[in-house]
């Protein structure tokens, strides 16, 4: 007897394509879902209404097909990058944000030779660095380590290199050979070994040495504005519900809800549109490395031009819609040829307040504009810096549609519903909506 599929069996994983409609071989992250997540292809039947002299109803027609769901999962700083990036597009270049903290007399100290002479030590300004990538980036640990040891050795020079690939530091220099004496130095005791990821041992006598293993992945802020383009990323999409796996391409954002309720972790609700359905037949192997949700009692939500008061939420939820309808010129097709965002960029939302003033109700009275920004922050990215997992989401133009006296919990408070509008400043566009996220994926995701 045939055994039936458990729905808690489903996963999902998705891909960036390189090339449009086209799925990728293998998809590039997992995510997890609600049980109530799925992606459904169906085709449209058209009736045949033609008489033929019988009293029955013929075969329909086969009308137009396509695929669209719902993907429903608490908010991860670690993989909502890969909806933010459907939604608005892709965000500007990722801004590597301070975590390689300098000690002073914990690990601030480098004890070095060169071509076999005496020893010589460098002691590295204490405060907290990015990393750079390149000894050439302002302000990282790259460029002060090539600064201090060729001011301490006097006379070779150096270049210093960072891999967001590796997450692994290399001192290369010029010429002849070098060796960083973490182990038989005068410093030992508060060398930089750990962190520069090498082992307490002295390097090898070379030309170039390198992290024996990975940094903690530095933290970097992404920034993602509503934009002007009819095309925006697409990504295919795989779900394996256990019975098998199927692909989706040319997938797109249609709609983004964003959620949070006391006591709750924030949630997304994506509606997504995709092209075609097809089986899968690459390897299927999981991998879940995410970060920890973003909860409610990380939240915060700020009136911006009127700080600095913040308002008492009690819940919120808002609706981010770029436009995306499907592309159906005559292809000899019956799905889509594409998705276009034909806009208009819509962006909206509820929040149940607490009364503490008649600031912002008095806004809503003379129908003048306000400002919000709504923040999710989470665990810190690196363990002992202050860089949390964040997601900030803000509308620099709203305009309150119900802002009204009301019973909440037993104390006065409001139901209210906003829009987020666009508007011109000094003849310039500003975007209604700007989300900014903070996580320890590279620019480029």
């Amino acid at each position: 007897m045939p055994v039936a599929t458990p729905t808690e069996v489903r996963q999902l994983a998705l891909c960036l394509e390189s090339v449009r409609g086209t799925v990728p071989a293998a998809p590039s992250r997992f995510l997890s879902l609600t049980k109530d997540s799925n992606l459904d292809y169906t085709t449209k039947l058209l009736a045949d209404p033609a008489l033929r002299g019988y009293n029955a109803q013929f075969a329909s027609f086969a009308g137009a097909q396509g695929a669209k769901g719902n993907i429903k999962t608490p908010v991860r700083a670690s993989s909502i990058g890969e909806f933010l990036k459907m939604l608005f597009g892709a965000p500007t270049a990722g801004v590597e944000q301070s975590s390689f903290t300098v000690t002073l007399n914990v690990n601030d100290t480098l004890d070095m030779t060169e071509d076999g002479g005496s020893e010589f030590h460098i002691t590295l300004t204490p405060g907290t660095y990015i990393a750079g990538q390149t000894d050439a980036d302002a302000g990282s640990l790259c460029a002060l380590l090539k600064t201090l040891i060729e001011a301490g050795n006097g006379a070779s020079t150096y270049t210093v290199a960072y891999s967001r690939t590796t997450n692994k530091f290399t001192l290369t220099k010029n010429t002849g050979v070098f060796v960083i004496k973490f182990a038989t130095g005068v410093n030992t005791a508060k060398n930089a070994a750990a962190l520069l990821g090498f082992t307490v041992a002295d390097t090898a006598s070379a030309i170039a040495a390198t992290s024996d293993s990975v940094t903690a992945a530095p933290p970097f802020k992404h920034s993602f504005t509503q934009g002007q383009t009819t095309k925006l990323p697409s990504y295919s999409f795989y779900i394996n519900r256990g019975l098998s796996t199927k692909q989706y391409n040319l997938g797109q954002v249609e709609k983004i809800k964003f959620s949070c309720k006391d006591d709750a972790p924030v949630e997304m609700d994506a509606t997504v549109l995709a092209q075609k359905e097809a089986a899968y037949g690459g390897a299927w192997s999981p991998a879940y490395r995410e970060s920890p949700v973003l909860m409610f009692s990380g939240n915060t939500v700020k009136v911006v031009d009127n700080a600095p008061a913040v308002p008492n939420i009690v819940e919120w939820s808002l609706d981010l819609e770029p436009g995306v309808v499907p592309y159906r010129p005559f292809a000899q097709t019956q799905y889509p040829n594409d998705f276009l965002a034909r806009g208009p960029f819509m962006a909206s939302g509820d929040m149940t307040v607490y009364f503490m003033d008649e600031v912002e109700r008095a806004k809503f009275i003379a129908d003048t504009l306000t400002s919000l920004e709504f923040i999710c922050a989470g665990t810190p990215v690196v363990a002992g810096v202050a860089v949390n997992y964040t997601l900030e989401l803000s509308f620099p133009n709203v305009e309150y549609s119900a802002f009204p006296f009301q019973d909440v919990n037993g104390f006065l408070g409001a139901k209210v519903k906003w829009a987020a509008k666009g508007a011109t400043s000094a003849g310039a566009f500003v975007p209604l909506a700007t989300a900014y996220l903070i996580n320890a994926v590279p620019p480029g995701f």
